[in-house]
């Protein structure tokens, strides 16, 4: 999926409290996105991370997944994932197909 295709997704919530010029003004390969993730199988709050991101999408993930690795003291992710992007004054969560390419699993660096 491209910035492009992510920006039109993000354009349907304009009218619905999103104001335009938010929208206009959102470099999606430099925004602020929110990456939770949740550690399969934990039953507490020390089981996740929550990494807040400035940059584009992919390093978001990338970044996300290091700190829950350190966290962790694993060299893999077994996590549940919450994507957000912060259009100013809200937070949007990001569907799965806009980022699942980028999860440590998926990506072909691997």
């Amino acid at each position: 999926m491209s910035n492009g295709d992510l920006k039109e997704y993000l354009s349907t919530f304009v009218g619905r409290g999103t104001p335009l010029e938010s929208l206009n003004k959102t470099d999606i390969s430099n925004a602020e996105y929110i990456v939770h993730l949740e550690a399969i199988g934990s039953r507490d709050k020390d089981g996740s991370t929550k990494t807040r991101f400035k940059g584009n999408l992919k390093s978001a993930i990338i970044n996300a997944e290091e700190d829950f690795k350190k966290v962790h003291n694993s060299r893999y992710v077994h996590a549940k994932y919450d994507v957000h992007i912060k259009l100013v004054p809200f937070e949007y969560s990001v569907p799965k197909k806009y980022w699942e390419e980028f999860m440590e699993a998926n990506r072909s660096d691997n």
